[in-house]
């Protein structure tokens, strides 16, 4: 998978003293976090008959209580029964393993579950009404389960399908979905009705398509880059109706991270820039370029000291007022 870079594309996620971390062949680890100590390793392909997309695995696992939850899927009909219907629905059932828990202490499967095609989003974990959410991003639909069980809680339908970005949850009661190509955005409502969670969409739209950069919600809109092969526009919609407030152009396709006000923006030319945003513009107060294309990782922010990474590199940067002079400041 050298085309699209070494990997990995998952992110690590540090849970108490170990680390979990999938490569883009779906090999996952769980590492004693001060020592490096392997503790222990599924083969996701090998072991459950896991999927590996077209582009490498990229779904990041997610820490629930004592268990690390992943994507793991398995290859589908069309795979084992061809292109032909028929001979796909002739084919043996299997068991569901859209999504699977481990033990995080052993690494035993606590429960799989479910059989929906799966793709690269991270799924997220949400809190509605006094109540945990797993919440994922599957190629056809978007489902939120009991992270203890993995039981379905509740499904969506999505209309065209697809997505590479997780979804953006947005407290207390909406998700918003954007995903590049033929896709689209739109802003998922969910309400409690006679004990159970019931989705609503409120809004569809074409205009805007994260391809797989992230979004952030500040007040009433989400601001987000929008764009696949062609120009790329930084630009802020409305969460409840989808209206545009406004679209920049000046960036490649970009990640970013909010903090202290502002906006930490790096496209994937490795242009970075810091700027603010407001329902009526964006202001960029100053910008370089720091890294090479292609910069896909997002920007992380620990305190005042920013990590970048592009395909070869990896790169801190101090931003706070006590940092060096090359660091960008207010």
């Amino acid at each position: 998978m050298a085309e699209y870079g070494a990997g990995p594309h998952a992110t690590p996620v540090i849970a108490g003293d170990r680390v979990f971390a999938i490569g883009t062949n779906a090999m996952m680890h769980a590492f004693d976090k001060k020592s490096g100590k392997v503790l222990w390793t599924h083969d996701l392909p090998k072991e459950f008959g896991g999927n590996v997309p077209g582009r490498g695995y990229g779904a990041s696992p997610i820490a629930y209580k004592d268990s690390i939850i992943v994507v793991v899927d398995r290859k589908r009909d069309r795979e084992r029964g061809g292109d032909n219907a028929e001979e796909a629905k002739e084919a043996a059932p299997v068991e569901g393993q859209s999504l699977m828990a481990f033990d995080q202490a052993t690494g035993k499967v606590v429960w799989k579950a479910h059989d929906y095609p799966a793709g690269y989003p991270s799924p997220i974990l949400i809190r509605f009404e006094g109540e945990d959410q797993l919440v994922a991003l599957m190629e056809k639909e978007i489902i939120g389960i009991n992270p203890d069980s993995g039981a379905l809680l509740w499904n969506h339908p999505l209309k065209p399908e697809g997505g590479l970005a997780s979804p953006v949850w947005i407290a207390p009661n909406m998700l918003f979905l954007s995903a590049a190509y033929d896709s689209g955005s739109r802003t998922i409502k969910l309400a409690k009705k006679d004990g159970k969670t019931v989705p609503e969409e409120l809004w569809y739209s074409r205009k805007m398509r994260v391809h797989h950069a992230n979004a952030i919600p500040i007040g009433e809109y989400i601001y987000g880059s929008s764009g696949d092969f062609g120009p790329a526009f930084f630009m802020g919609v409305n969460i409840k109706t989808g209206e545009i407030a406004w679209r920049e152009r000046g960036f490649a396709k970009s990640t970013c991270v909010y903090a202290d006000g502002k906006f930490i923006h790096l496209d994937e030319d490795g242009q970075l820039a810091l700027a603010t945003v407001t329902p009526e513009k964006l202001t960029v107060h100053s910008k370089c370029k720091l890294t090479e294309r292609y910069s896909w990782a997002a920007p992380t922010l620990i305190g005042t000291r920013l990590y970048l990474r592009d395909r070869a590199n990896i790169l801190a940067l101090e931003l706070g007022m006590g940092g060096s002079d090359e660091g960008m400041t207010d």
